[in-house]
């Protein structure tokens, strides 16, 4: 598996026949993330989660022109909401 400079991984096929598909990747400790991002991680689609970041439910932050998620507050975001269980 190799780090490319877009930020995705290329996977190895099971077989060991080659690549088979490009995952996103972040890196190590981000402090913020991009709501696309986010999205990503929570496996929503974009729409979505711009929703959320315009109705409050995930903590943004404006730079300039850009928004941003606090990844600290979207790990809380997160955790709150996760419940044990089997």
């Amino acid at each position: 598996m190799s780090l490319e400079s877009d930020n995705t991984h290329i996977v190895e096929s099971a077989a060991g026949r080659g690549p088979v598909a490009r995952r996103p990747t972040l890196p190590p400790d981000p402090l913020f993330l991009t709501v696309p991002e986010a999205a990503r991680l929570v496996n929503v689609c974009a729409s979505t989660a711009w929703s959320y970041v315009r109705q409050g439910i995930w903590p943004s932050v404006k730079m300039g022109r850009t928004v941003r998620i606090p990844m600290a507050a979207f790990r809380a975001y997160i955790e709150a909401r996760t419940t044990g269980g089997r």
